[in-house]
């Protein structure tokens, strides 16, 4: 983690303080736990550090478990229902993934796995409202996502079915 966090930066006392973080994080994720009680929760183990939690405690594993929701529900002809998984989804999303170590190498693949399933929510979204009729509301997600990301198709097409269906 030291090699990670502060790469060829790191001196002698950078192991002392990444314990220091370590344990400020154990005191706020386990705010009831005695001082002499091991953690249960941010535990070392010969590999380091491992966060024992559900997946349903964790925003990225949470937000895939909506994603794929959302497009069963889709799929199952349930827009309602999957505009509701996609809304959820998108609010679990606060700025970019794993940031400030967006661009590091170890987390980079991790963070783009995550954008391009928030892409993908946000298409289901469309999709979504698209079905239920709501064509303005579409179109007026639309612009922007499509500011954002040009050269995805399926926005281009989704615009169109928009058009359409607001007799434009």
């Amino acid at each position: 983690m030291t090699d990670a966090i502060w790469g060829s930066t790191a001196t002698r006392s950078s192991s002392s303080t990444l314990e220091s973080h370590v344990f400020r994080l154990r005191r706020v994720l386990e705010p009831t736990r005695g001082a002499r009680q091991c953690s249960a929760v941010l535990v070392k183990d010969s590999g380091g550090y491992r966060l024992r939690v559900d997946a349903g405690q964790i925003d990225s594993s949470r937000f895939e478990q909506l994603a794929v929701q959302a497009g069963e529900l889709l799929a199952g002809t349930d827009a309602a229902g999957a505009l509701r998984c996609c809304d959820m989804a998108l609010a679990l999303w606060r700025g970019s993934p794993y940031a400030p170590f967006t661009d590091e190498e170890w987390v980079s693949a991790a963070a783009a796995q995550l954008e391009e399933r928030r892409a993908q929510v946000r298409e289901h979204r469309i999709e979504a409202l698209l079905a239920l009729g709501h064509a303005d509301r579409a179109l007026a997600d639309l612009g922007p996502l499509i500011e954002q990301a040009p050269f995805r198709e399926r926005l281009w097409g989704q615009q169109m079915l928009a058009f359409a269906q607001s007799g434009r």
